[in-house]
Formats: structure tokens, sequence, C-alpha cells
């Protein structure tokens, strides 16, 4: 096949005349036989013309806000499990199940977070998905009873959505395609790959000072 259907054509040296292609926009430097894709419009406004170090500078903000809202979200716990359930006096099964509702609430979240991306923009959801997981770790810290995990929890999921989904659209907006290669390639380490790494830092915190310290007045 010629052009296979679903992909992009960039090199318009080895597939396009410059009949067809030149009246579209071009990378610059050693990109400059590559077409660029998407094409960006003239508004200065647009993502894909911001410029390369607001561009970086905006990804690696996102990217710090996935390591601590989504790759160690879910795992945060997972090395201190048998503790947990020794000090809140629950089994190990309730436990664990406090994992399974901030998933639940992670994976029942992700509609809504794309849905209002879509009606009032990015940067509001992950704004409000920050302000779920601070909001989540100040009620963690409020207590050390099961009530208060649970609930810390559940809260906690609702700011791990947005970033694990969101963010992939985010590198979409601001780079052209030949250059999502390497960002798709970090984001997808930092959320598959951090939250493992989470665990065994988690694991020496925890035997050095603890799972929690409650505030003073709070029980």
């Amino acid at each position: 096949m010629p052009h296979v259907p679903g992909t992009v054509i960039l090199n318009d040296e080895a597939a396009h005349s410059e009949t067809a292609t030149g009246g579209l926009k071009h990378g610059t430097g050693k990109n400059a036989h590559i077409v660029l894709a998407p094409q960006p419009s003239e508004d200065p406004n647009d993502p894909l013309n911001w410029s390369a170090i607001k561009k970086e500078y905006v990804t690696y903000i996102l990217m710090l806000g996935s390591i601590l809202n989504a790759a160690t979200n879910g795992p945060f716990l997972n090395s201190v499990y048998v503790v947990v359930a020794q000090d809140v006096g629950h089994s190990l099964n309730d436990v664990v199940l406090v994992s399974g509702y901030n998933l639940l609430a992670a994976g029942a979240s992700g509609p809504i977070w794309c849905a209002l991306s879509r009606k009032f923009g990015k940067r509001p959801c992950f704004l409000a998905s920050t302000l779920f997981d601070i909001v989540g770790t100040a009620v963690g810290e409020a207590g050390g009873s099961y009530n208060y995990l649970l609930a810390a929890r559940i809260i906690q999921g609702f700011s791990t959505s947005a970033y694990e989904s969101l963010i992939v659209s985010i590198i979409g907006d601001m780079y052209f395609v030949h250059q999502r290669g390497l960002r798709m390639s970090i984001i997808n380490w930092i959320l598959q790959s951090v939250s493992n790494l989470t665990s065994i830092i988690l694991g020496q915190v925890a035997a050095s000072l603890g799972w929690v310290r409650p505030l003073a007045g709070f029980n």
C-alpha cells in the first residue's frame, strides 16, 4: 500500500513531491524534511506553537505530578499492609481492600476527568486532581484509625486518573508526531516502573519512622 491507513507520512522527500508538500509547514534544522503532523495553526497560543523550552517546562512539571499523584498513589502502602493491619486492629484482608477502593475510585473517575477536560480544559482538571491528593493525604495524616485510612485512600483515588490519562493527551496537544516518542516513553516508565520503586522506598521509610504519625488532637 502506498500509505498505510492510520499512519502519518512525515518524510516528504521519500513519500511526497515538492508540489504536494510545498504549502505545508515543515520542521526546522535537521528536521526540515519532515512534514509537521498535525499542522499547527497561526495562533501563537496554540500549544504546538509554544517554544521548545516552554513545552519541556510544562511536560516535566506534569511528569512530576504523575509521580506524586499516580505512580506513588496506588502502591503507597504495599510494603506495610501487615503493620497497618496490626495497628488499626483489622484483618489483613480489610486493609488490602482499602487499596481496592482506591483503585475503584481511580477507575470510576477516569471518564469523568476526561469529560471535564473537554468541557473546562485540562489545566483545571490537573489542579483539581492535585487538590484531591492533598486532601486525601491530610485525612490520612489526621488519624491512624481504619476509617481515616479508608477515607484517605478513596479521596486519593480521585487524584490518580487525571494524571494517568490526560497527561498522554497533553503530549499530543504540544508535540508533533515525530517528537512524541521520547516523551511517551518517559511517561510510560514513570507510570509503570516508578510505582515499583515506591514500595521499596516506602518500606524503608515505614521501617524507620512508622507508617503514620497522627496530628495532635486527632485519633
